[in-house]
């Protein structure tokens, strides 16, 4: 039971409180107001949740990120955040068996509606014993192209509409004698256009057209994918290298030059044009006597200097002599001014590197690259799955080859509770313990593992505990602070849009500004009104509400405010 002053703490205070409140009673008219996590447009919002008093919907103008929904603001415009999240462990596939649903639990986060998906065989490829299909799907058809290993998807679809669509895809191996036992990594991208790199988490997209150079670089500029910019490719690895050449054929531009200062080869488009004070990365020296030249020196892994001993210490992957070197793929005798000032790169059809005049109008088109940039979305597009190819032991229903119980462990599918396995990697559950002969175990949220439906190791999903800042996320409910973006669990702040941390209501209360009244309260410093009713609602008190509050003697009478109390109430 509160006290009549209603959590105002001292009569001296319920007294100032008193003065303000014949005031306020004269002005002030209790409203609720609507709530901006409700999943309801209501109150004065443009949209659910957003708009109005609430933050700015996707798609509506911004000046900074804080100011947005989705957290994110580009080119002026607040981004929808997308994410792409398969699922945890490995599929598996019996060769020349029947089709497997590589990911029948993938999500996608995000709203509104997608205009096509590409499901990718992004390593391991055998072209000739590898088929990714699609059942029919209204709305959605599906179009798999062996010699490459992207199955498209087309057709503008809903969020919901594609998640359920890529959760069918399937995977088959037609070679039932003597198959390639590579895994294979499949890649999940939404969009019709672009293609992910694993290692970098970019989009790269081949665009057909004589351009010039700089015509190419603009046309880049304004090219964007789910919300980040697009920019004339910058190579800075082999990988990545040929990832471009072998999914994006043809002759094209690349964001490399040597017209700021002659035979100083610098990637000046993206993230890497953005280094040396926007003079862009110094990667490659030619040769004074014009042609060839030597790559400058590169950065470790860790960015700590140039020194290695190996090529997977540094960014490049090119260690040369203990030193870290940048990437290059120069054809030979190139870069060389041959037939005038030449002093842009591009492609050559067999991936390597070659320089041409701006306008040489040889080139058939220009190859764009999406990802990096500041200011970029936290949207994490494409994301993988890995399919095994298992031996054809592992369907002989005994205990062979390395097999750690029956069909099960070691190069076949994990075994499941109570079989036996010798490490994490034997279970489906990635846990393998006991004395003596080691079982593997059911998932637990205290297991020390990430498994079963948790978002990060032993918490969001069904676990009771929610994960902490920076760990991973599927939806806000797994996170601490109830907000997960491009899959990682956000800071509580007090313009997140969730109500979290100690806000009393959503970015109000606690230890948050003010909240007005209609939203949620603990005491009345969380109140503009500075009043916080019964019910735990900031309100302005008047003689109406039914409640015996401020100065009234009894509910709703008595004291200084209201009329006198009828017989047998208060006086």
């Amino acid at each position: 039971m509160v006290a009549p002053c209603c959590r105002i703490t001292s009569f001296a205070r319920c007294l100032a409180f008193a003065g303000a409140l014949i005031v306020g009673l004269v002005v002030a008219t209790p409203y609720a107001s609507a709530s901006c996590s409700d999943l309801t447009q209501n109150g004065t919002e443009t949209g659910v949740d957003c708009g109005g008093p609430c933050l700015t919907c996707d798609g509506a103008a911004c000046s900074a990120g804080g100011q947005c929904k989705s957290g994110s603001c580009v080119d002026s415009v607040c981004a929808v955040v997308y994410s792409v999240n398969p699922s945890q462990g490995t599929a598996a596939a019996k060769p020349g068996g029947t089709a497997i649903a590589i990911d029948p639990t993938l999500t996608i986060g995000g709203s509104g509606t997608i205009a096509g998906a590409r499901v990718l065989i992004a390593s391991g490829l055998s072209s000739s014993q590898d088929v990714l299909a699609m059942p029919a799907t209204t709305g959605i058809t599906a179009s798999y192209a062996s010699s490459t290993g992207i199955l498209t998807l087309s057709g503008t679809r809903s969020v919901a509409e594609y998640q359920a669509a890529l959760r069918t895809v399937t995977y088959r191996n037609t070679n039932g004698t003597s198959p390639s036992m590579a895994d294979r990594v499949i890649t999940f991208s939404l969009g019709q256009n672009g293609l992910a790199l694993e290692a970098t988490g970019h989009f790269y997209e081949f665009v057909t057209g004589t351009l010039t150079w700089h015509a190419a670089e603009t046309a880049a500029a304004n090219r964007r994918y789910f919300g980040f910019r697009g920019y004339l490719v910058t190579v800075t690895s082999a990988a990545e290298n040929a990832f471009v050449a072998a999914k994006l054929a043809g002759q094209g531009w690349m964001g490399s030059n040597d017209a700021g200062s002659e035979r100083t080869w610098r990637w000046v488009t993206g993230p890497e044009g953005l280094e040396a004070g926007g003079a862009g990365r110094h990667f490659f020296t030619q040769t004074s006597g014009g042609s060839g030249g030597t790559a400058t020196n590169g950065l470790r892994v860790d960015g700590s200097g140039s020194n290695c001993t190996v090529a997977g210490d540094c960014a490049s992957g090119v260690c040369t002599s203990g030193t870290c070197k940048n990437y290059h793929n120069w054809s030979g005798g190139e870069p060389n001014q041959w037939g005038g000032d030449e002093d842009y790169g591009h492609f050559l059809t067999n991936s390597q590197w070659n320089d041409y005049r701006q306008d040489n109008g040889s080139i058939q088109g220009y190859v764009v690259e999406f990802g990096g940039m500041p200011n970029d979305p936290p949207s994490v597009l494409s994301g993988s799955r890995t399919v095994r190819i298992l031996p054809l032991t592992c369907f002989d229903l005994a205990k062979n080859q390395t097999e750690t119980d029956v069909d099960c462990g070691g190069v076949c599918s994990p075994c499941g509770t109570a079989q036996v396995c010798l490490t994490g990697s034997d279970c489906a559950s990635l846990v393998c313990t006991g004395s003596g002969t080691k079982t593997c175990q059911e998932a637990t949220c205290s297991d020390v593992v990430r498994n079963g439906n948790e978002s990060d190791t032993d918490c969001g999903g069904s676990c009771a505990q929610d994960c902490a800042d920076g760990k991973r996320c599927t939806e806000n409910a797994d996170c601490a602070s109830n907000k997960c973006i491009g899959n990682i669990c956000q800071v509580v702040a007090c313009d997140d849009s969730v109500k979290n941390g100690d806000e009393t209501d959503v970015d109000c209360g606690g230890s948050c500004g003010p909240c007005g009244n209609g939203n949620g309260c603990d005491d009345l410093g969380d109140c503009l009104s500075g009043y916080c009713s019964l019910a735990e609602i900031c309100s302005t008190p008047n003689c109406n509400d039914g409640e015996h509050n401020a100065l009234e003697t009894g509910i709703d009478c008595g004291g200084i405010l209201c009329g006198p109390c009828g017989s047998g109430s208060s006086a």
